[in-house]
Order: structure tokens, then sequence, then C-alpha cells
């Protein structure tokens, strides 16, 4: 596959990542927010392990890892928009 060729293909996945992100921190504003009024953590080890497990189960062989990775980071980002919304910490 030539490189430029791959890159484009690169540029469409990110392009749908990037619209699927913007959905899920609109529902994470919604999470926090209905966590701040119910007086909920923001952190919910839980569901972080179990969402985490799931990330991995469904990977590619090799890729668990790097999977994982990227979702503690988009768990992160999730967390501090809660946080900003429900007025919070954990």
């Amino acid at each position: 596959m030539e490189l430029e060729k791959a890159r484009r293909k690169i540029d469409e996945i990110d392009l749908k990542i990037t619209k699927l992100l913007n959905k899920r921190f609109k529902i994470a504003v919604e999470i926090g927010e209905y966590k701040g009024r119910h007086g909920l953590p923001v952190f919910d080890s839980g569901r972080e392990n179990e969402l985490l497990t799931k990330i991995a189960l469904c990977a590619d062989m090799g890729f668990e890892n790097y999977m994982q990775l990227v979702y503690m980071s988009i768990l992160s980002c999730s967390k501090e928009i809660q946080k900003s919304i429900a007025g919070c910490e954990e």
C-alpha cells in the first residue's frame, strides 16, 4: 500500500473517531449533570474496570494494551468533563 493512500485512509478513520468522541463527550456532559443533581461521585471504579475489560476482549490480538491505553485517556477526559459539569472532584 502506498504511503499517501494509507494516510488518506487514516484521515478518514480519524474523522469518524472525532465525530464519535464528540458524541461521547456530549453524553459525558449529560452524565455529569445527572451526577451533580443526585450528589453522585464522578469516578465509578466498577464501571471503569468493566469497560476496560470489555475493550480488551474486543480488541484484535496484540492490540489489547494499546486499546486500553487509548480508553484510559478517553475515560480521563470524560471524568474531567463530568467534574466540570457536576461541580465536584472524584
